[in-house]
């Protein structure tokens, strides 16, 4: 399993990478000076799908480790429905909701529970919430710690990316309608990312000595 998160979050680690040269050598769009809207389009595609990747590690390493980890680690998830991947509007249930699961063992009935959590209410939209993810998936907060400024950042930025356009909130002349954004903040947030995760992956592999 933990070879498997691995190499995907290599991959998309990777993709992000191709973006940046996209950018930079194929466009040509290095050196000093303001580049057009329509250009810099591909950095803040850049950063969506590098959160992504951010998002989509945390995600793996919680659906492998939740389902195992102490009692107050699943007290948020709740009961799922057996049709498709829903999850019930609250955390109690009655008796006769288990008749969906009839013939399920409970560690079955767990992951499941876990998987349908993580798929449909599970996001990265903070830092407080990315560390407490891990922190119940057993991973140490202070190890984290010289990441997590620079990740707050980007997640900053990926939400007025994806839920506002990054639109550019000065206006007057010398002003675009989009935020300015570079290559030098998008390579820092990678390379923290980066590193994030793997402090993240080495406490995964050896647990004891992370401990």
């Amino acid at each position: 399993m933990l070879d498997e998160i691995e190499q995907r979050f290599r991959g998309n680690l990777a993709r992000v990478e191709n973006l940046l040269d996209l950018y930079e050598h194929e466009l040509g769009l290095t050196g000093q000076g303001r580049r057009p809207t329509h250009a810099t389009d591909i950095l803040r595609a850049t950063v969506v799908l590098l959160h992504a990747s951010l998002e989509e590690l945390v995600r793996s390493v919680a659906r492998w480790k939740w389902p195992s980890g102490p009692p107050e680690v699943l007290q948020d998830v709740p009961l799922a429905r057996a049709a498709g991947h829903e999850i019930r509007p609250s955390k109690s249930f009655k008796l006769s909701e288990l008749l969906e699961h009839r013939g399920k063992t409970v560690d079955e009935l767990i992951q499941e529970s876990v998987d349908c959590y993580l798929d449909t209410e599970f996001a990265v939209s903070n830092n407080e919430r990315l560390v407490g993810i891990l922190k119940n998936a057993g991973v140490r907060e202070a190890a984290l710690e010289p990441y997590l400024p620079p990740i707050a950042q980007m997640i900053r930025r990926r939400h007025l990316i994806v839920h506002h356009a990054d639109r550019n909130p000065l206006h007057g002349q010398g002003q675009h309608k989009a935020t300015s954004i570079g290559t030098t903040a998008v390579r820092e947030w990678l390379g923290c990312v980066r590193l994030l995760g793997a402090e993240v992956l080495r406490q995964m592999r050896n647990p004891i000595a992370a401990a």
